[in-house]
């Protein structure tokens, strides 16, 4: 449970810091003319394929780890199932997609130039 909770808190953070340091290239975006619902999606793909990208490594190191049997890391894969991971990266995902979600609404709600000096 603290796994998972430590999980959760540290990809909040992250994709938290992501879309805001994005703010001033989608108020560009917006600028330029595209509508919000296609601003929206390419946020929502950006943060999926980020989320999956990062754990795909994330894992292949730790298979990598655990077939050496690399310390801490081997003993920590040993008494952590697949399926844990599994439900990391999907609730990871779930996340990314929720923070995006309130991002678009938030930024699709304010003004170009209100944005644009905000970021």
């Amino acid at each position: 449970v603290a796994f998972l909770l430590g999980s959760y808190l540290l990809v909040y953070v992250i994709v938290k810091l992501i879309l805001q340091s994005k703010k001033k290239d989608y108020t560009i975006f917006r600028s330029l003319g595209l509508d919000a619902k296609t601003i929206k999606l390419f946020s929502y793909i950006e943060i999926v394929s980020l989320i999956l990208f990062s754990s795909l490594i994330v894992l292949s190191v730790i298979a990598v780890c655990s077939s050496l049997k690399i310390g801490v890391i081997y003993s920590f894969f040993y008494y952590v199932g697949s399926e844990h991971y599994f439900l990391i990266v999907l609730l990871s995902v779930l996340l990314g997609l929720l923070l995006a979600y309130r991002f678009n609404k938030y930024l699709i709600k304010k003004s170009i130039i209100s944005t644009m000096k905000d970021a």
